[in-house]
């Protein structure tokens, strides 16, 4: 027996309507979704960028502090109030550069330090790290005294 298949006219321009349609939608998903890629990887360059500068802020700053521990830690005896170093345009060099911002309260031996970046007046990124004073005495006759500071936790606040 044989089969004899009659195509009548216009099936073949169904056939390529069908195949252009079905083509059209696969690519438009692949693109959908090649954007929706390309827009995660840019959010997280982005994320990656204002972390890594906020962190060189907040190293910045924990040097800082270990530099001036003893005028911070007489600051505290003293009762005075909050230090707020204002850095300029950070991190130095750089294409894109924000407003950076480091404030420091120091109570009970403990160093609060706080590194904001600014982009039009408006905090963009923070980071948060508390600091342990730690006097030691030192020397062969232990009279003299030497203050160091460790990093006890960091935290941060992205607004």
């Amino acid at each position: 027996m044989k089969y004899k298949h009659h195509l009548k006219q216009g099936s073949s321009v169904l056939l390529v309507l069908l195949l252009t349609t079905v083509l059209i939608i696969w690519s438009t998903s692949l693109w959908r979704n090649t954007t929706h890629m390309m827009d995660i990887v840019h959010k997280r360059y982005q994320y990656e960028q204002l972390f890594r500068v906020a962190e060189s802020l907040l190293n910045y700053g924990i040097v800082w502090c270990r530099e001036h521990v003893n005028d911070l830690l007489l600051d505290d005896k003293e009762k005075k109030k909050d230090h707020i170093i204002d850095v300029g345009l950070w991190p130095p060099g750089m294409h894109e550069q924000y407003e950076g911002t480091l404030q420091i309260n120091v109570k009970n031996m403990c160093i609060n330090l706080c590194a904001k970046l600014r982009n039009d007046n408006r905090v963009i990124y923070a980071m948060h790290c508390t600091l342990e004073a730690i006097t030691k005495r030192v020397g062969k006759d232990n009279k003299h005294q030497a203050t160091m500071i460790k990093i006890r936790d960091w935290s941060i606040n992205r607004t």
